[in-house]
């Protein structure tokens, strides 16, 4: 990636998510930006059901080997 493109940050949506506050002050610090909000706190919503048969349909469908190497577990 270094040699595509020499500015560059990588990082996952899901740490990003978790800790955004540390990655924007990583940006700023690193491409010299100044910050002129505050980013939006997430909501946190209630679940709701699924149908039975279409959790079936997802879980025959899904490759759970790959689902548990990135830290998801079967329900």
């Amino acid at each position: 990636m270094p040699v595509i493109a020499p500015n560059y940050v990588l990082f996952s949506y899901d740490t990003f998510l978790q800790n955004h506050d540390n990655y924007l002050s990583i940006l700023q610090n690193r491409f010299y930006l100044k910050k002129i909000g505050e980013a939006p706190r997430p909501i946190t919503k209630n679940s709701y059901s699924i149908n039975p048969e279409i959790k079936t349909i997802i879980d025959n469908n899904l490759d759970w080997t790959l689902e548990e190497s990135l830290g998801f577990s079967k329900r």
